[in-house]
């Protein structure tokens, strides 16, 4: 599912996802792939849904200097 999928398109509101090729319940994806939203606790209700990076060839630390341990742990695996 979503198996190298850089950019997906969709609507919350019809809770639908698609990648050109195939289609996801946008629901599923996001609890399943722990998909996480930028900026959230300032209000901006943010539309934009962000999915952790799997099985990357390279390791990325660059970014999480001020994230809290339990994020890095959650969101990067």
């Amino acid at each position: 599912m979503v198996q190298g999928a850089v950019v997906l398109f969709g609507d919350e509101n019809e809770d639908s996802v698609t990648n050109g090729a195939e289609t996801f319940r946008f629901s599923e994806l996001i609890k399943d792939k722990a998909g996480y939203r930028l900026m959230e606790d300032l209000g901006t209700k943010p539309r934009v849904y962000y999915l952790p990076p799997v099985n990357r060839n390279f390791p990325f630390e660059s970014g999480l200097e001020n994230q809290k341990e339990s994020e890095k742990n959650n969101t990067y695996k």
